[in-house]
């Protein structure tokens, strides 16, 4: 009895360090298009306890709040919870499952028995925390609220089962995942995700998240509810008011801003609001006017301080001599 419980303390202790390893890993914008935080739960609980069919599964999103989106006065919980979506059917579960099944089974254990991490809180699925904030009004996502624990149990046992069968008949390949297999994800298997998802709301981010660029310049995806705690509410306001007023586009989704400046009064004007908003993470913008160099050198250190991470800037109206160019440094 004794070596049986020092063996699932030693197993536990696998768990954690491997998913401590996947969870702190960090990613830069390039490297980070989708969501890279997911988990694979059944349709429905399998009444025998086995599930025949990985047909049967789902793909949830997480948000991925923790303390990058806490604020001093803020009520919002920010542990790692599913993401308010219906989640996606799988396009090709054989191949996804072979690609992706350990890393799957790696969160899957982190959402049964919880980890703290990199300022990332996931608290013990007995807590039920993961499921805060769901919309009971959809009628699926009451059904995961109600089941989690048991739904979360019959994916553990399916991934393990190295006997696990397609409805087509083949066996998933290499039977069931070890964790000494498991890699984080590169940004190339991120990319190549979506492709095995059936998804119905095109033009949208996966599982309705926003991306937010920590002050270390790593990238996360979060809801919307701690979007907005992290990205004030006036500022937020603000900023669409002035990209607005330029006749300019503000994705919100992506923290991505497209604008044409005409002077240097409005410039300023938006470089200030560009700052107090933080979050933007990409910037496409036409200086409209003949700037001058001190033009420029307001405009490089708004965008330094702002923190922007991709910048396309259209100079074509400049019209100055190559000696301000020159000049620029002094």
């Amino acid at each position: 009895m004794l070596q049986m419980q020092q063996q699932t303390l030693d197993r536990l202790a696998i768990i954690q360090n491997r998913i401590e390893s996947v969870i702190t890993q960090t990613y830069e914008l390039h490297e980070y298009p989708i969501p890279r935080l997911f988990i694979v739960l059944p349709k429905t609980v399998g009444l025998s306890g086995k599930l025949k069919s990985i047909f049967q599964f789902r793909l949830y999103f997480l948000c991925e709040c923790g303390t990058h989106t806490m604020s001093e006065d803020t009520k919002t919980p920010h542990q790692i919870h599913l993401a308010k979506h219906e989640g996606y059917d799988l396009e090709k579960p054989t191949a996804f499952f072979e690609r992706y099944g350990t890393y799957v089974l790696t969160f899957m254990h982190m959402i049964k028995y919880g980890i703290t991490a990199a300022g990332l809180v996931v608290p013990p699925l007995a807590s039920f925390k993961i499921v805060d904030g769901l919309d009971g009004a959809q009628k699926h996502m009451d059904y995961i609220r109600k089941n989690i624990a048991p739904l979360v149990d019959n994916t553990i046992d399916f991934l393990n089962d190295s006997k696990s069968i397609s409805e087509t008949g083949d066996a998933l390949a290499g039977g069931g995942r070890e964790f000494d297999q498991l890699e984080a994800l590169e940004d190339s298997d991120l990319r190549r995700l979506e492709s095995y998802l059936k998804v119905k709301d095109q033009g949208r981010v996966l599982g309705n998240l926003y991306r937010v660029v920590t002050l270390e310049g790593h990238v996360k995806w979060v809801c919307f509810d701690h979007y907005r705690t992290t990205y004030r509410e006036t500022a937020l306001r603000q900023l669409k008011e002035v990209v607005g007023a330029n006749d300019g586009k503000y994705i919100e989704e992506f923290g991505r801003v497209e604008i044409k400046l005409t002077s240097s009064t409005l410039a300023k004007q938006f470089y200030e609001t560009m700052v107090k908003a933080r979050w933007i993470q990409e910037l496409e913008i036409k200086l409209q006017w003949d700037a001058t160099m001190n033009d420029l050198r307001e405009f490089a250190k708004a965008v330094t301080k702002a923190n922007v991470i991709r910048l396309t800037m259209d100079g074509s109206h400049l019209k100055r001599p190559a000696l301000d160019i020159v000049n620029r440094t002094r």
